[in-house]
């Protein structure tokens, strides 16, 4: 009993020790460590990307209005985007006409949900560039590049239709193509 006892003690040791090679201690460890930390890096700076543009969003008289989005080009890296602009009427059929006086002030806000905001920090990446076409009476009337995100209305009294071309170039590389319409009382 004791031999088949001795014997079975013997086995479970041999076979506890056979298969993982014992190393001397060495600093792999911490380059390891070193690895995984920088590859959570690299994760953690790729999911903080925005996979879309934020929200566009346009300011009349201190009130946001929806802006619907016609066409988008979101790349990661700086590639060309070809954006076809479409017929803002289209675009905008949906939306209620936005009353205003000539020359009031339009502006735009970029905004994006809280959930993004956690993943990129309290900021929303500001387009490059916004360059506005207007349209009245179906046809183009003036095409012009935003400053200091605002523009006054037109004197001319009727229905207008804009199409916001939102560029991002720097940071982030997309575009957007954005619609909207007023109408400019007498």
């Amino acid at each position: 009993m004791k031999r088949l006892l001795f014997l079975l003690c013997g086995i479970l040791i041999l076979t506890a020790c056979i298969g993982e090679e014992v190393k001397p201690p060495t600093n792999d460890l911490e380059s390891e460590t070193e690895i995984v930390q920088e590859n959570k890096e690299e994760e953690s700076e790729e999911n903080a990307r925005l996979d879309r543009p934020p929200t566009f969003e346009v300011a009349v008289s201190n009130k946001l209005y929806f802006s619907p989005r016609d066409t988008l080009c979101w790349e990661p890296e700086q590639r060309p985007c070809d954006l076809e602009k479409n017929d803002p009427q289209e675009i905008t059929s949906e939306l209620h006409n936005i009353t205003v006086n000539p020359n009031d002030q339009i502006s735009y806000e970029i905004s994006t949900t809280e959930e993004i905001m956690e993943k990129i920090g309290d900021f929303a990446p500001e387009p490059d560039r916004v360059v506005v076409t207007r349209y009245h009476k179906g046809e183009v009337q003036e095409e012009f590049e935003m400053e200091n995100k605002s523009f006054n209305a037109p004197e001319e009294h009727g229905l207008h239709y804009y199409l916001f071309h939102v560029i991002w170039d720097d940071e982030y590389y997309g575009e957007a193509i954005h619609g909207f319409k007023l109408y400019v009382r007498e």
